[in-house]
């Protein structure tokens, strides 16, 4: 995933943002009671990305907030 970190008036306060793409196996086990079932096909492509912001309470401590979208 890439983080971009944006430049803030206040030097506390680092907003930032993330872009990323998710892929996968096209092979899904389900077990269903004592039977498993096996699905294949298709190809499991998809993004994320978050937007964000760090806290510098001091030097040693920081605190964020983030809103994550998974797609």
């Amino acid at each position: 995933m890439m983080k971009k970190t944006f430049t803030s008036v206040n030097e506390d306060l680092s907003p930032y943002a993330k872009l990323g793409v998710t892929t996968g196996l096209p092979l899904t086990k389900v077990l269903v009671g004592s039977d498993e079932k096996k699905f294949r096909g298709g190809f499991p492509l998809g993004y994320n990305g978050a937007i964000g912001t760090d806290y510098n309470i001091s030097s040693n401590v920081k605190v964020f907030g983030e809103i994550y979208l998974n797609r």
